[in-house]
């Protein structure tokens, strides 16, 4: 993925292969020597809620060297997102495990639909839910939000968002 011949001691992600440094390391580093333009960011809020509790956000931005005219939110299906479904068309890839995991929310149908057909742009977007995370492709922007109780890691999603500006980049 960076360009390092040695990938040993590496690992291999969605069919890609990571060396010790993009899998350890530091893939922001990487990706920017790459030419990607990327940020990250961290906040926290409070639910509406009287728990008391404090949301941790990560949210890390990636500029894509193209447009793709989609606007789309890819996120674990849930509760709300199966009422949703009662209501409005959801764009189906015809693979029974990625169409019942992932709800697609977008706009531009015909161009996210082939956009998703892609064997690898659905490995990327499971990838992001390993982290877990929802994302976002909003034009030449790929945008990926992990919120928890406790402060997230950022190895775990700065390694999907290289996947996946990897992946992104290679769409035609």
């Amino acid at each position: 993925m960076c360009g390092d011949p040695s990938t040993a001691g590496g690992a291999r992600l969605c069919e890609l292969d990571l060396c010790q440094n993009c899998y350890h390391g530091d893939p922001h580093q990487r990706l920017v020597s790459r030419g990607f333009s990327i940020s990250a960011e961290r906040f926290t809020t409070r639910p509406n809620d009287d728990s008391g509790t404090l949301q941790h956000h990560l949210v890390m931005t990636g500029l894509l060297g193209r447009n793709f005219g989609v606007k789309a939110t890819f996120r674990r299906e849930g509760l709300g997102t199966r009422i949703t479904k009662l209501f409005r068309k959801e764009i189906q890839v015809g693979d029974p495990f990625f169409d019942q995991l992932v709800y697609i929310d977008g706009k531009s149908e015909p161009q996210l639909a082939r956009l998703v057909e892609s064997p690898e742009i659905q490995s990327v977007i499971l990838e992001f839910f390993s982290v877990p995370a929802t994302v976002t492709l909003d034009g030449p922007f790929l945008r990926a939000e992990q919120i928890e109780e406790s402060a997230p890691p950022e190895l775990p999603l700065w390694r999907a968002m290289a996947i996946g500006l990897h992946y992104f980049e290679r769409q035609v």
